[in-house]
């Protein structure tokens, strides 16, 4: 049982990164995006999103740990 919960978690980080990865380069290319309409405004929005997913992302693994 114990070998179980470990391959799982294992699985579920692996594929929490994958899906970290694919919304970190969406976000840059919404970013890149912003950036040809205002830099700033671009920037603070990518600033932003990133810290409110970096949040969210940290929630979820501590509430899986428990």
């Amino acid at each position: 049982m114990y070998i179980k919960d470990v391959l799982l978690m294992t699985l579920v980080t692996i594929a929490f990164g994958g899906v970290a990865t694919a919304v970190a380069f969406g976000i840059y290319s919404f970013g890149t995006w912003l950036f040809t309409f205002g830099r700033t405004f671009g920037i603070v929005s990518v600033c932003a999103i990133t810290v409110v997913l970096l949040t969210v992302a940290v929630e979820v693994r501590l509430s899986m740990n428990r």
